[in-house]
């Protein structure tokens, strides 16, 4: 997901993935800064030039391929959204078309991405 970012971004200068499970992963953030060299702020942190260095010379390094070939591994697994997809139509099928049609009415008339993430754990929680 990262290495597609960095392709499309040559001139990202801010960047926050708060919130995103990439932030799990081990170095995340020195993969980040070597992948989009145009970054100035991940995550609302200024990047250094130390930074800059230590993540040039990790991902330079057999190390960082290794840590690169795991992170392709695992997105194979992962949902992307689509923008423009509606979340109604990959709903559980025991979701009624009433109960379909108020999901999106909410997801539609929501006012801030954490009243997204409200909905969307009420729904995961139940699928």
């Amino acid at each position: 997901m990262l290495s597609e970012l960095a392709k499309l971004s040559r001139n990202i200068e801010n960047l926050s993935l708060i919130g995103n499970p990439v932030t799990r992963r081990q170095h995340y953030r020195l993969f980040v800064v070597s992948k989009i060299p145009s970054l100035f702020v991940l995550d609302f942190v200024k990047i250094g030039a130390k930074e800059r260095e230590n993540a040039k010379r990790l991902f330079d390094s057999s190390a960082g391929a290794a840590l690169e070939q795991d992170v392709q591994v695992e997105k194979k697994s992962v949902k992307t959204f689509i923008p423009g997809e509606s979340i109604v139509n990959r709903a559980p099928a025991n979701l009624s078309s009433e109960d379909k049609a108020k999901l999106q009415e909410r997801i539609a008339n929501a006012k801030s991405v954490s009243e997204i993430d409200i909905i969307q754990r009420e729904f995961v929680g139940a699928a």
